[in-house]
C-alpha cells in the first residue's frame, strides 16, 4: 500500500507526463492545463447499505483504515445514554461487525475526537464526555487484536473536554486538539500529542487566534503543514462559521478571510480532508435554519463553494460521525440526530 506522500508524489508525476506530451504533440489545438488533482464532475452520494450493524445515536467517532478496507466506529449516545461499544465495518461485504462491548476498553462516552494512526495501524481516541464527567485520556485501538490499550501520556495534558476537535499529521506523528468545552467554560488552548513518546505539548498561542469555543471541526492540511479550523460555538456568538489555520513550526493562529459565497454558520458539522484536490468539504451540521445537508467545498486558492449534487442524498443531520477513503476519493457520513430522532444509515459521498 502507498504512503500518501507517495500517492501524491505519483499523481503529479502523472499529471507532469501529460502535459509534456500534449504539449509536444502535432495536433493544433491548445493543450490543456492543470495546476491541481483532477476533481469529479460531479460528486455523488450513494447510500450504504447493511444488515444489523450499530445502531442509532449521535456524536460518535468514525476513521477509515486504508490498509484494513475498513472502518472503525466507537461510542457515542443513544436516548441520552453513553456507549462504549465498537464496531468494524468491512467496506467490501459491507458488513458491520461488533469487535469490542466495552469491558475492557474506554468508559462510555460521546463528543470524543478519534484518528486513525497509519504508522501504528490504530484509532487513538481523546477526550469525551459522560453522564459522570468529562475526560482527557487517551486510548488506542488495535483492528488487528480487537483490543484497547490505555496510553500513559507523561508529563502535563490538556484539561478535561468535550465537543474539541482533533487532526491527525502523519508525517510529524502527532495528534493535533485545539478548543472545546466543560461545565466551568470553553476553551482556546491548542495541544499536541506525540504519538512516538507519548506526551502532550501545549501549543496555545499568545497572539491572535480563535474564540473559546466548542462542536467545530478541523483537519490537517498536508501541503500547508497546517490544521484548519471551522465553526462550532461560542457564548458570544452562538453558531460560528469562521475558519482559521494554525501553524505549528510558528506556534500561530491566522483567520481565512471568507468571500460573499460561504456556507452558513455552524456547529455539529462533518469537516474532512480531500488532499488529492487540495480542498477541504463540509458537510450537514447545526444553523440558524435548523439542521441542513448541504456540501461545501474549500480551497486554498479558490476559496468556498456550494456542491450541487442530485437525489439521493442523506437527509439533513447533526452530530454524525465522518470519516475520508484519502485514495478512494469518498467521505463515509454515519448516522447522528435527524428531524426525528438519533439515526442509524450510512452514506458515502463519491469525490471523483
Amino acid at each position: 500500500m502507498p504512503t500518501l506522500r507517495q500517492f501524491f508524489r505519483l499523481t503529479t508525476l502523472m499529471l507532469v507526463a501529460a502535459l509534456l506530451l500534449a504539449a509536444c504533440s502535432s495536433d493544433d489545438s491548445p493543450a490543456a492545463t492543470t495546476t491541481r488533482a483532477p476533481v469529479a464532475d460531479s460528486p455523488r452520494w450513494e447510500q450504504v447499505r447493511f444488515d444489523g450493524g450499530p445502531g442509532a445515536r449521535r456524536d460518535a467517532t468514525l476513521v477509515h483504515d486504508s490498509a484494513g478496507k475498513r472502518l472503525i466506529l466507537f461510542g457515542g449516545r443513544a436516548g441520552g445514554q453513553g456507549l462504549n461499544d465498537t464496531w468494524s465495518f468491512d467496506i467490501g461485504s459491507s458488513r458491520w461487525t461488533k469487535v469490542a462491548d466495552g469491558a475492557s476498553g474506554p468508559s462510555a462516552r460521546w463528543g470524543h475526537v478519534a484518528v486513525f494512526d497509519t504508522k501504528r495501524s490504530k484509532m487513538v481516541v481523546f477526550s469525551g464526555q459522560s453522564s459522570s464527567g468529562f475526560f482527557n485520556d487517551v486510548w488506542a485501538f488495535n483492528p488487528s487484536t480487537n483490543q484497547w490499550r490505555e496510553v500513559n501520556a507523561a508529563g502535563s495534558k490538556p484539561p478535561t473536554r468535550y465537543g474539541s476537535c482533533a487532526a491527525y499529521d502523519g508525517e510529524a506523528d502527532v495528534i493535533y486538539i485545539s478548543h472545546g468545552f466543560t461545565n466551568s467554560g470553553r476553551f482556546d488552548d491548542t495541544w499536541a500529542f506525540d504519538l512516538a513518546t507519548s506526551q502532550w505539548r501545549d501549543l496555545t498561542a499568545s497572539g491572535a487566534k480563535p474564540i473559546k469555543r466548542c462542536l467545530h471541526r478541523c483537519a490537517f492540511d498536508l501541503e500547508s503543514k497546517s490544521v484548519v479550523l471551522f465553526g462550532g460555538q461560542s457564548n458570544e456568538t452562538p453558531i460560528l462559521g469562521d475558519l482559521w489555520r494554525f501553524n505549528p513550526a510558528t506556534g500561530t493562529w491566522a483567520e481565512t478571510p471568507a468571500g460573499a459565497t460561504k456556507p452558513s454558520p455552524r456547529f455539529f458539522s462533518e469537516l474532512q480532508a480531500d488532499p488529492a484536490a487540495s480542498r477541504f468539504v463540509v458537510f450537514g451540521g447545526f444553523t440558524q435554519s435548523g439542521t441542513v445537508n448541504d456540501v461545501w467545498t474549500f480551497g486554498a486558492s479558490s476559496g468556498w463553494s456550494a456542491v450541487t449534487i442530485a437525489a439521493p442524498a442523506p437527509e439533513a443531520r447533526q452530530s454524525h460521525a465522518g470519516a475520508t477513503d484519502v485514495f478512494g476519493r469518498s467521505v463515509y457520513i454515519f448516522a447522528g440526530a435527524g428531524s426525528t430522532g438519533d439515526l442509524s444509515d450510512m452514506w458515502r459521498l463519491r469525490l471523483k
